[in-house]
């Protein structure tokens, strides 16, 4: 799988080029860009839903998919460590400035140390790929967290892309869950492909009460889009 986020955040740093973009291409046919110098964004750039994020996560931190560091900077705290699949992004962090980067995927991460809050942004309940996939992802990463500790995360329910129907139904994707998406990211010549997870806060409310955890929901921005606070 090529390393897309590194390859473009990477010609970023070197170039600070702000026409550069990563393309995006969902099964459900949409295609959008996601401009590289937003990975690199400062707090001012930042939406109020991160800002929040950011405001919640105590002690210490474990943020996964940390990229090139934006919201580990951000918290400015000797306690804060981040993750990222990316190589090239974990580099580039380091080069920022940022400690405690490493490169691993939240499967493979291996850590004797224990958290406070666990990040995860940029819809990053997605990384679980699929719906019937939350609750072990949701598992995994809790034992990470101290006693008291919580699971920081957005996601969207993305109900509102599909329209309804003459018939007054309303048309979704053949899946098990409308919210199991495939993206396919494009970077010049590097590309990606990968499952996706939008989840509702409701559907994130079932899973939570199926495994004895608590679920709130502690911001609601544009398009159904909120973050969630998730406690053992």
């Amino acid at each position: 799988m090529d390393d897309v986020f590194g390859a473009a955040a990477r010609d970023y740093f070197m170039t600070k080029n702000k026409n550069l973009v990563i393309e995006t291409r969902s099964s459900l046919g949409d295609e959008d860009e996601i401009p590289v110098y937003y990975l690199f964004r400062s707090r001012s750039e930042m939406p109020p839903l991160e800002i929040k994020a950011l405001e919640v996560s105590k002690g210490a931190v474990l943020e996964i998919g940390c990229g090139v560091g934006s919201h580990l900077l951000e918290l400015n705290s000797p306690h804060a460590f981040g993750i990222d699949s990316s190589l090239l992004s974990i580099e580039i962090a380091k080069r920022r400035g940022v400690q405690n980067v490493n490169v691993s995927t939240w499967q493979e991460y291996v850590s004797e140390q224990k958290f406070d809050s666990i990040l995860l942004l940029m819809n990053g309940l997605g990384l679980a790929g699929s719906l019937n996939k939350l609750p072990s992802f949701l598992l995994h990463l809790s034992q990470w967290l101290l006693p008291g500790g919580s699971i920081i995360a957005d996601s969207s329910d993305i109900n509102y892309l599909f329209e309804e129907e003459d018939d007054g139904g309303v048309w979704m994707p053949a899946t098990a869950y409308y919210g199991d998406l495939t993206y396919s990211i494009t970077y010049q010549k590097t590309r990606s492909q990968f499952d996706w997870l939008f989840v509702s806060f409701e559907e994130l409310l079932k899973v939570c009460v199926t495994l004895g955890f608590k679920c709130e929901k502690i911001f609601e921005g544009d398009n159904n889009h909120y973050l969630a606070r998730i406690t053992p």
